[in-house]
């Protein structure tokens, strides 16, 4: 093999070890850039999850109020219809 061609092959191989050691530090950092976003994913997944929760807590409890404003509109009648009936029959006593 002419020396010529030790050389060219010795240039490439070169350049082939520095390219592996290019690659490997990008893979490096690729690494450390994809656990930092797994990170940051799992922290929004955790967020996104206590929203839910407490979205759900609000809809029940906006539904329980729905109930009990129900329930206080049949009291309110009930006592309107015992004043109502109170104030006939003091009418009646009174008068």
């Amino acid at each position: 093999m002419p020396e010529n061609q030790l050389g060219l092959l010795e240039d490439k191989i070169k350049k082939a070890i520095q390219l592996i050691g290019d690659l490997q530090s990008e893979n490096d950092q690729l690494k450390k850039a994809n656990a930092e976003l797994t990170q940051s994913l799992s922290e929004k997944d955790e967020t996104i999850q206590q929203f839910r929760k407490e979205y759900n807590e609000f809809r029940e409890t906006q539904s329980n109020s729905t109930i009990n404003s129900e329930k206080e509109e049949v009291i309110k009648q009930k006592v309107e219809s015992l004043l109502a009936k109170f104030d006939s029959l003091q009418q009646l006593l009174i008068g």
